[in-house]
């Protein structure tokens, strides 16, 4: 009966341990910010899209399953963006997460009515952007939560009329 107690608890003290060890991926930048296109089709929406950085620290691949946000444009909250990922997060290395967020039509013209974004945007081209969320990661089995919260202002690059808008 020992022999078959003594793998597990050797297999479970081993994982115990090279988890206490890990440190959390560490969230880098938010880059790459742009309103990607008006579509018409299927309910109006804005789309706009952003490359999202974190820096594994850790000296082996973590796998990575979920990053979820809330964004807010000049202090709005405008949506909730959740991407799911199947992928992996090199040792000792950045890592890039492309992230592109609807923008449903109530929100547009609750926005544009309140002096919002979509306003400021025509005016300015410049956008206070905020995300509030969270990475999700495991290694070894074991998951973690990865808090992040960004901050900064962005020029938005418009694109020309004939191919924001799509249907």
């Amino acid at each position: 009966m020992n022999r078959k107690i003594f793998p597990v608890l050797l297999l479970s003290m081993t994982v115990f341990f090279a988890c206490e060890n890990m440190d959390k991926p560490q969230f880098q930048a938010v880059n790459n910010v742009e309103l990607k296109s008006i579509n018409i089709a299927n309910g109006f929406n804005v789309e706009m899209s952003g490359d999202v950085t974190f820096f594994n620290p850790n000296d082996v691949t973590v796998d990575v399953s979920e990053l979820e946000a809330d964004v807010y444009v000049n202090g709005n909250k405008l949506t909730t963006v959740t991407q799911n990922l199947k992928t992996q997060m090199n040792a000792s290395d950045e890592f890039t997460i492309p992230l592109t967020c609807n923008i449903p039509l109530e929100t547009v013209f609750k926005d544009f009515k309140d002096g919002g974004f979509f306003k400021n945007l025509l005016k300015k081209k410049k956008i206070d952007l905020k995300l509030d969320g969270q990475l999700k990661a495991t290694r070894g089995g074991v998951g973690m939560d990865v808090p992040f919260n960004y901050e900064e202002t962005h020029e938005l690059k418009l694109l020309n009329s004939s191919s924001i808008i799509t249907n």
